[in-house]
């Protein structure tokens, strides 16, 4: 089986950024994402407390959310596992 993990490399229009969104989520519920596979593939993770303080939320679109890192003052992308609640893959915009 092939994992798709998104990994955006460079601005997507509104009809690719859905087209993503919708390939991850059949995969979530095909395969879902327990606390074992975030682990697995988040090399850093935050609880919601956690997000808030280190990041600027702009807007999500589930799985993603769209944030600006406070520290630097980068944007980019967190994907998010609902129970637990969970933030996770930081990827900074191209």
């Amino acid at each position: 089986m092939q994992e798709h993990y998104f990994q955006p490399t460079k601005k997507l229009t509104a009809y690719q950024l859905f087209d993503e969104r919708e390939k991850m989520s059949i995969m979530i519920k095909d395969y879902g994402k327990t606390p074992d596979e975030i682990d697995i593939i988040a090399k850093e993770k935050w609880t919601t407390n956690e997000m808030q303080e280190a990041f600027i939320v702009h807007g999500f679109c589930a799985p993603y959310i769209a944030v600006t890192r406070k520290i630097d003052k980068k944007r980019g992308t967190l994907e998010f596992g609902h129970s637990p609640r969970v933030y996770f893959n930081f990827i900074v915009e191209a």
